[in-house]
């Protein structure tokens, strides 16, 4: 019941719908972009969905760039100050009569994690689906030969690329999946900083999101693009796999729920 509670009470938070328009924003413009591109095209040149979906469209790159650089800033803003917000209305006090510390925060970081995810998820979904509507994938449109949409090259052993090429609709659903938990785990990061850190809601938020862009320079400088969030969020199926996205992604939950049971020990230790 607590935590149906704290979903409900931060869902309809104004940062939350604030940083949420700014997303739907994103993901609509790219798309009324393309389709005003296409007035007046023969329907042999009007790309299928999952070439304008938001994630994998060349004309509105500058919109996917923009979404890398600040979405997981603008996610930790929405979604992480869960715990300093009631720190600051000096709430900490009637919750605790209610309800166990641990719980507190278990509840929290859910929260976090569900409410972060769907703040990413549902507009790239719902921006697709749209599509799937206004471009349908059955017409196999924009070509003049009858061809698929993607052009022929060699694959090797890479699956991203065979999925991309013969699955694009699943593949477009799996990207999506993929950049919505990246940014949720960042977000439940910077919650679990703001445990330690409480009396600044910026500190958590910069200090997490500085090593989200140190990493991806790092790894795309020393020749590791292929573990860069960068690259995968820019759908660069050359230059990394299912097996790197996974690896990275069961890395990255490890060292978060430690973290976050290392933490809760630490604080607890502190007000005990």
């Amino acid at each position: 019941m607590e935590f149906i509670r704290s979903l409900k009470k931060h869902l309809f938070n104004t940062k939350y719908l604030i940083v949420l328009f700014v997303f739907l924003l994103l993901v609509y413009n790219s798309l009324f972009q393309e389709l005003y591109e296409n007035i007046g095209l023969s329907i042999f040149f009007v790309r299928t969905a999952s070439d304008i979906s938001f994630l994998q469209n060349n004309l509105t790159r500058h919109y996917i760039n923009v979404l890398i650089i600040t979405g997981p800033l603008l996610t930790m803003i929405a979604c992480s100050s869960l715990y300093i917000d009631d720190c600051e209305a000096n709430m900490l006090g009637p919750i605790f009569s209610r309800i166990d510390k641990n719980k507190y925060h278990t509840y929290n970081i859910f929260t976090v994690f569900i409410l972060s995810f769907l703040l990413v998820f549902l507009p790239l979904a719902l921006g697709y689906l749209i599509s799937l509507i206004s471009n349908p994938m059955h017409l196999a449109l924009d070509n003049s030969s009858g061809c698929p949409t993607f052009y022929i090259q060699e694959y090797g052993s890479n699956i991203l690329l065979q999925w991309k090429a013969f699955s694009p609709v699943l593949f477009t659903f799996f990207h999506i999946t993929i950049t919505s938990l990246f940014f949720s785990i960042f977000a439940c990061l910077s919650y679990i900083v703001s445990m330690i850190i409480n009396w600044n809601r910026y500190i958590p938020i910069v200090s997490v999101y500085s090593i989200y862009i140190l990493y991806n320079i790092v790894c795309i400088h020393f020749g590791h693009a292929q573990m860069s969030f960068f690259n995968i969020i820019n759908a660069y199926s050359d230059k990394i796999s299912v097996g790197s996205i996974l690896i990275l992604l069961g890395i990255l939950i490890v060292f978060t729920v430690v973290l976050f049971k290392i933490t809760l020990r630490v604080v607890n230790k502190w007000q005990n």
